[in-house]
């Protein structure tokens, strides 16, 4: 989901847990000026919010599905590549518990 925040369009990137720290953060990725982000970008961004719900949600499937679109046509999308690669990790072994919160383990 495309989010303004004080002139700015940012698109949100999970929820994630540095390693060294006990809060989780939520992070975003700046995309532009507000008015400034044309109609196919926040498509694309839409997108991967729908991917980030889904992986959210532990449907591992078809947040694949949603991200390899994606990818088939923005390869150089990192976060949806993060994602699928996440996506297809759990989906072989899930997780024991579940808080949708990344947690990085090197810096």
């Amino acid at each position: 989901m495309l989010e303004g925040l004080d002139g700015f369009v940012t698109r949100e990137v999970g929820r994630f847990l540095l390693k060294g720290k006990t809060q989780a953060v939520t992070l975003h990725e700046l995309v532009g000026l507000d008015g400034a982000v044309e109609t196919a970008r926040q498509q694309r961004f839409a997108q991967f919010a729908d991917a980030l719900a889904a992986f959210r949600e532990q449907h591992w499937d078809e947040s694949i599905a949603i991200l390899q679109a994606l990818l088939a046509v923005h390869p150089d999308d990192g976060p949806a590549r993060y994602y699928q690669a996440l996506c297809e990790q759990h989906r072989a072994n899930p997780p024991a518990q579940w808080d949708a919160i990344v947690r990085l383990e090197v810096k």
